[in-house]
């Protein structure tokens, strides 16, 4: 198992474990950075949903930066269980709801709205299982979210010719071969 280290707030410089192998990837510390720049406005008492949560760095970053809570989706079991170590260990339960499951599968059932929705799947998902993920997500319940979508592929051009009801592409940074995207 590796270690990545929380940037900030109140798990600031606390490591948390990383499940060994090559079938999870942790999102790099430059683009967590980044992401929570561009939304350090919102983070404070947000509800974060994040749909391939490995690790969980995403979350507790957020609740380390003052996010209320965070729903965190893991398919991988290893992943999954080293996930949930680092939540008991960090004393995160009652700030979190853990899943163990597929995404596509999960997504429809929550009925919770979220201020920051992080996808993050594993970079060899097609792409247009990228836009099946903003299909289920394009509902009035997510109105209100940010939507960031992390991927390798850069689909900035198939996100913004893609019409939603509830969001639209906003913008897409990149950070070397990763590319962060921006819905509102």
């Amino acid at each position: 198992m590796g270690l990545v280290k929380i940037l900030s707030g109140t798990f600031g410089g606390q490591g948390i474990r990383t499940p060994k192998g090559e079938s999870t990837r942790p999102t790099t510390q430059l683009v967590r950075g980044a992401l929570f720049d561009i939304c350090q406005n919102r983070i404070q008492e947000a509800h974060l949903l994040d749909l391939f949560a490995g690790s969980g760095a995403i979350g507790i970053e957020a609740l380390s930066r003052g996010a209320a809570h965070a729903t965190l989706i893991e398919n991988n079991r290893t992943a999954f269980h080293c996930l949930k170590e680092n939540i008991t260990t960090l004393s995160l339960q009652s700030q979190t709801k853990l899943y163990l499951g597929d995404a596509f599968k999960l997504l429809p059932r929550l009925k919770k709205p979220y201020d920051i929705i992080y996808i993050d799947p594993p970079y060899k998902m097609k792409k247009e299982l990228y836009l099946e993920l903003l299909k289920q997500l394009d509902k009035p319940l997510y109105k209100e979210a940010t939507i960031f979508i992390e991927e390798n592929q850069n689909l900035k051009t198939l996100f913004q010719e893609q019409t939603f009801t509830h969001f639209h592409h906003k913008r897409t940074k990149s950070y070397g071969d990763t590319h962060l995207h921006q819905f509102e």
